[in-house]
């Protein structure tokens, strides 16, 4: 059956009682079914053709069909159809052919362009066709495949092939150019110098989305394709959109450019191009496979400042190859040149063995690949590798910035994953192996300019790693920090050390800390007092053992521990100094209730006063000098005059203590000058008695001898 040289236009397919008759069988151009057969169309023009019915101007059900140089085109305004599917043509075959063909400006509710419904063995060709100004959108929640919808569910096999062919401006909620149904059969989908420009895809996949069972055996190529300029990430002032999209225009939703799970994946000479996007989502494209093969791609200024898991994400359930790639001025979250992941969870993970399949770690070998001048504003300037052992050869990672850790690769292996012990002793030595690798010039902030990891460090051979920067520590290789050492006033300080520091006065040392990485080399990062704090424990002398720091949390700064702010060692009461900057300290055994120390003070007046003055710092109110011995006479430090009070005490010179005093001295006098008359009185008696005694005993000596 031939359909040769037709032209169709305008055509208008309606009823006053559609609603009855939507689902008859009738189309406004072409209805054949025919389950056995051929049909070739060729050289037909269908423009503006439109319908209320579920059937486009093409409805086709017949085993074989080519369609060569066809032309469908709408101009004209279309009202939208919440039944159409296929907007030009709905086509069922085990094989179908459409070269040379072009489909513009039509939508319906899925494939805006085309609805495919592959039988048997399953085989489509697209070549040298163009496809551009398509929409799937009519329904908010379930129009896919702006361009193409493929449906599987009738097809043994799905052998897929689109090349030399082109896709502009097509839109869909899902798969902006192609939506592949869910399918268990093998699948292989090759494009083949294909451009891809200005497609795009509301919730995810702009290219292609294809939906796939696990274990399932899926193929997918990609080969010397253009993908750039993909429509901005908005949804606005637009009357296609404005009432069928009123509940998107506020919402952050996952724009990816492509989405492919599959068994296989393989990408060759394609070409990546100034895509950019605007919100936030985990990867731009996202490939998922027990095998994924890249060659001679380039990614070229690719930018989503908002993937946290790159611009192009793998992940990978077996292994990964990536050669004579170029992977150039992208940037985005993590992983500004490409994100590598095993696809592995960490849930339900058993004990295994290194040579097992189910090893967690997987492995990506690359070779031939340069990665210039990407950015990452977070990990991974060039590459972020996650749970994944590496082997780059001949490989040039160069001019690469990070906004945190790895400004060539940052390199994630978690501990977690490693549950047998072979395999934490294997992983333990390295992940990554360079081998006639560069990685020179990249840049990160804070450390690791060339390589950071958490976890170790990689082997080389016959590699450069130098030139690299990074402002803080780890200019060239970094892992996470294992040790530190402790200087102070740079002699090192050993486990159980005790480190002699005069025990009163202004500290003027200070100590320092070094962070070490695992091949006990010095990371120099300066960190802020957030990061760590030293808690001095002070060990003193027993005659001085109540001497305790006033404030033993030391502030971190610069990697300096500067004790020079410390106040002091501060006193306790019964102690006195003559100023802060001596260590002679003696305890005031005269008199201890004149000397006060630092610990007990409070930010009375009376304090304040006290610790402006070094000449009465220590002493009690109203006494001074050393010891606090002396009264303040004249009024010099305290403000007032003080008299003395008992042996060593001082009191204020005020009316009522100069009364107490004068009639304590008057009393005092009186009680000594009675004391001197009782004194008197008591040594006169004594003379007379013994001047009396003295006379008698001549008396009787004279009647003696006469």
């Amino acid at each position: 059956m031939q359909l040769i040289n037709i032209n169709l236009s305008q055509n208008y397919l309606a009823s006053l009682v559609s609603s009855f008759v939507k689902y008859l069988q009738t189309s406004p151009g072409f209805y054949i079914v025919s389950l056995k057969g051929q049909l070739t169309i060729e050289n037909i023009n269908f423009t503006d053709n439109q319908t209320e019915l579920t059937t486009p101007s093409l409805y086709l059900i017949i085993l074989d069909i080519q369609i060569t140089n066809a032309q469908f085109l709408t101009q004209q305004f279309q009202l939208p159809n919440y039944d159409l599917q296929g907007g030009f043509a709905y086509i069922q075959a085990d094989q179908i052919q459409i070269i040379d063909s072009s489909f513009s400006g039509q939508k319906a509710i899925n494939g805006g362009a085309l609805y495919i419904c592959l039988t048997g063995l399953g085989q489509l060709l697209i070549r040298k066709s163009s496809f551009q100004s398509n929409e799937a959108f009519i329904n908010n929640q379930n129009s896919m495949g702006g361009a193409i919808y493929i449906q599987t569910n009738l097809a043994n096999y799905l052998d897929i092939t689109v090349e030399n062919s082109s896709f502009q401006n097509n839109y869909a909620i899902q798969g902006g150019v192609f939506y592949i149904e869910k399918t268990n059969v093998s699948t292989f989908v090759n494009f083949n110098y294909v451009n891809f420009e200005d497609n795009f895809s509301l919730l995810q996949s702009i290219i292609l989305y294809i939906d796939g069972f696990v274990n399932q055996k899926i193929m997918i190529m990609l080969q010397d394709c253009q993908i750039s300029l993909p429509i901005p990430i908005q949804v606005i002032n637009t009357y296609s959109y404005l009432n069928t999209f009123s509940q998107y225009l506020m919402t952050t939703t996952d724009y990816e450019l492509i989405h492919i799970e599959a068994n296989q994946i393989a990408l060759e000479n394609n070409r990546f191009f100034q895509i950019e996007s605007l919100l936030e989502k985990q990867q731009l494209i996202k490939l998922k496979a027990n095998s994924i093969d890249i060659s001679n791609t380039v990614l070229d200024s690719l930018s989503c400042q908002g993937c946290a898991y790159g611009n192009l994400n793998l992940e990978i359930s077996g292994a990964a190859y990536i050669q004579n790639s170029v992977f150039k001025n992208n940037i985005c979250q993590n992983g500004g040149g490409v994100f590598l992941q095993s696809s592995i969870p960490i849930q339900g993970l058993t004990s295994r063995l290194l040579s097992n399949e189910y090893n967690p770690v997987k492995i990506v070998q690359m070779f031939l690949n340069q990665f210039q001048n990407n950015t990452s504003l977070g990990n991974g300037g060039a590459i972020y590798a996650k749970n994944v052992e590496m082997i780059i050869q001949n490989t040039t990672i160069n001019q690469n910035t990070a906004g945190n850790l790895g400004g060539g690769i940052y390199n994630d292996l978690q501990i977690s994953l490693l549950t047998d012990e072979i395999l934490l002793n294997y992983y333990q030595l390295f992940n990554i192996n360079l081998q006639n690798t560069y990685i020179i010039y990249n840049i990160a902030h804070f450390g690791g300019g060339g390589y950071y990891s958490y976890f170790n460090l990689l082997q080389t051979q016959n590699s450069f790693i130098l030139g690299n920067k990074a402002y803080n520590f780890g200019s060239d290789i970094s892992s996470f920090p294992s040790s530190y050492q402790v200087y102070y006033n740079n002699v090192l300080v050993k486990q159980n050390d005790t480190v002699i520091i005069p025990s009163s006065g202004q500290v003027k040392g200070f100590f320092t800390v070094f962070l070490m990485s695992s091949n006990k080399n010095q990371i120099y990062k300066t960190m802020s007092s957030d990061n760590i704090t030293l808690y001095a424990n002070i060990i003193s002398s027993s005659q001085n053992n109540n001497y305790i720091l006033r404030n033993n949390k030391i502030t971190f700064k610069d990697n300096l521990f500067d004790l020079s702010n410390l106040e002091i060692y501060g006193l306790p009461d019964g102690y006195y100094r003559l100023n802060n900057n001596t260590d002679v300290i003696k305890f005031c055994s005269d008199w201890p209730q004149n000397c006060v120390g630092d610990i007990s003070r409070d930010s009375s007046l009376l304090n304040t006063q006290r610790s402006g003055n070094q000449n009465i710092y220590y002493c009690v109110e109203g006494n001074t000098g050393v010891f606090c011995l002396d009264c303040d006479y004249l009024g010099k430090y305290w403000n007032k005059s003080y008299m003395r009070y008992q042996q060593y005490s001082c009191q204020e010179c005020n009316q009522k203590n100069i009364m107490l005093s004068i009639l304590v001295a008057v009393v005092t006098q009186i009680l000594s000058s009675l004391n001197n008359i009782n004194r008197i009185t008591k040594k006169a008696k004594i003379k007379i008695i013994m001047k009396k005694a003295f006379n008698n005993g001549t008396k009787l000596e004279k009647d003696i001898i006469f």
